[in-house]
């Protein structure tokens, strides 16, 4: 098993003011030392009062609201064996003053999301964008950059901020040791930001070029990826599923985009609505066998808000990481499907139903939640939800309206104000509504859907049962018109869709199965029709001389 990630207590973290200085470059100024705890799995900075923080390193940080990030994190033993003092209050001050004078300037480095360090004592700032002076035998030597040249140098992202800041260094460098020599020479010098960018900018032109080659490339192999992965999926399920082709497509190809979503802003939230056992949870389960991702379905009506009995998001989380093996990674980019979410509408009847509508605010929006994954608290894990596929699904009856045509009566939903319907007859809460970011439509279950389904799926119980009792048994089991018609028209008056179809067929079955598995005598074919609906023991065995 390996090391899992663990939550660090009594941290001390300075925390610092970041501001841009020009394009893709921050400085970050030291305000304060706080206490807290670190998580190793991601390397934020959690104060107090919860607010979570993260490095100047850390590319994260940029996407964040936060005005405020966090550097040299370290433990309340290491700043007294520092700073040499027992008193902790004493020992934390110093650690905070002996570091308060030092700026950080960070190079953003989208590439490979990370941001790169250089720290600079105000000093040295100072000596940067004012005069450095040194002394000759006969004379004084000054080197100006501008304040101006320091930030265009920061712009060309040809080389890191480390190996731009050393250039300058060694610039200078350079003109000390070139006045030195120069005894009879009284030396003024002017940094020339052409000449030191000149073969910089070759290089940065030669480099940029590589870069649009290689991305090209990457481009089309991520389109190759999504198209393959996404039509053999899409064959995978539209074989096992009956009558949603179209959703099947949209639904499909959001979660595909996820698996390559770099940012939050980048996610799709589906919402579904569509009948009872019309297979809105069969689907994630089909895309979960076809994409080989993990997800999890959640029965809203176990879950509650915290306070309440019931399935809380806690545990909602802890089912999830043990799903994908103790694998945080993989947990954080997981499918979280919310099932039968009509349950959870405010509807007036308990204080419950809208209070977990506001629990899921945050879960969908991105939180960080501490994870006890054993009663004791020995073991704990930090979850982020940020880039979870957070999906929905309910039957929403209330919302629907009754549309006659031809034939039969169709279940609709008016999709102009689909959302004032789910809000006013569904009772659930706009800012809920508002996470979710793409609705989606199943059609009505009817009659000759349940039949072809039952003829053609590969996942008909029917032809199901058949392969089992000509493997097994060795005779073959055959279904009546009568039958076939029988249980079509049954599912229809329950309105349970798909989804009693498998319970009546296993119910019609069940005498038989005992008659074969106990009798002494071989048999041939078993036919089953309608009358086994009802009766089970109305089946007809035959025997060929």
């Amino acid at each position: 098993m390996k090391k899992q990630d663990k939550i660090q207590d009594n941290i001390y973290a300075i925390l610092y003011k970041r501001q841009l200085l020009c394009d893709d470059y921050y400085v970050f100024f030291p305000c304060q030392c706080v206490e807290g705890c670190y998580d190793t799995s991601d390397k934020s900075f959690i104060d107090m009062y919860g607010n979570i923080y993260y490095s100047c390193s850390n590319h994260t940080m940029i996407n964040t609201g936060q005005s405020f990030t966090y550097y040299y994190d370290t433990s309340i033993d290491d700043i007294i064996n520092m700073m040499g003092i027992q008193d902790r209050e004493e020992a934390v001050s110093k650690f905070y003053d002996k570091l308060k004078s030092n700026l950080l300037i960070g190079h953003v480095n989208d590439k490979d999301e990370v941001i790169e360090l250089y720290e600079l004592t105000k000093e040295k700032l100072d000596l940067l964008t004012n005069n450095v002076k040194f002394s000759t035998n006969n004379g004084k030597g000054n080197v100006v950059l501008s304040r101006s040249q320091f930030e265009e140098l920061l712009k060309e992202d040809n080389q890191s901020i480390k190996d731009k800041i050393r250039v300058l260094f060694d610039k200078l460098d350079y003109l000390e040791k070139f006045s030195k020599d120069k005894k009879d020479l009284d030396l003024s010098v002017v940094v020339s930001y052409n000449s030191l960018m000149t073969k910089a900018n070759i290089e940065k032109a030669k480099m940029h070029e590589e870069e649009k080659i290689l991305e090209q490339e990457e481009i089309v192999r991520k389109k190759d990826i999504v198209r393959d992965t996404t039509k053999d999926v899409y064959e995978y399920i539209t074989q096992r599923m009956v009558g949603q082709d179209d959703s099947v497509k949209v639904v499909l190809s959001s979660i595909v985009n996820n698996l390559y979503a770099r940012s939050p802003n980048e996610l799709i939230r589906p919402f579904i609505i569509g009948g009872t056992g019309s297979g809105k949870s069969y689907l994630f389960k089909l895309i979960e066998r076809g994409l080989e991702i993990p997800v999890i379905i959640v029965d809203c009506n176990q879950l509650v808000q915290s306070g309440y009995e019931g399935k809380m998001i806690d545990d909602v989380l802890k089912d999830l990481y043990l799903l994908c093996d103790r694998d945080k990674d993989l947990t954080e980019n997981a499918v979280v499907v919310f099932d039968e979410i009509d349950k959870i509408g405010d509807k007036g009847a308990t204080v419950s139903e809208i209070g977990v509508q506001q629990t899921l605010l945050k879960f969908i929006e991105g939180q960080k939640y501490v994870i006890n994954m054993d009663k004791y608290e020995m073991e704990k894990v930090i979850i982020d939800t940020s880039m979870m596929t957070i999906a929905a699904c309910g039957a929403f009856e209330g919302i629907r309206e009754k549309e006659k045509t031809v034939g039969f009566t169709k279940d609709v939903v008016k999709n102009e104000n689909l959302i004032n319907r789910l809000v006013k007859n569904g009772g659930m809460i706009p800012e809920l509504l508002g996470r979710f970011n793409l609705y989606v439509e199943y059609n009505e279950v009817t009659r000759e859907m349940i039949k072809y389904q039952l003829e053609n799926s590969i996942t008909s119980p029917i032809r199901i049962k058949q392969d089992f009792y000509l493997d097994n048994y060795g005779m073959k089991l055959v279904f009546t018109d009568s039958f076939l018609e029988k249980l079509c028209d049954d599912a229809v008056k329950r309105k349970t869709g798909f989804r009693g179809v498998d319970q009546v067929v296993n119910q019609a079955l069940s005498e038989v199965n005992f008659v074969l598995q106990t009798s002494p005598n071989k048999y041939d074919v078993v036919i089953i029709d309608k009358d086994a609906v009802e009766n089970p023991k109305r089946f007809i065995l035959h025997k060929f001389l």
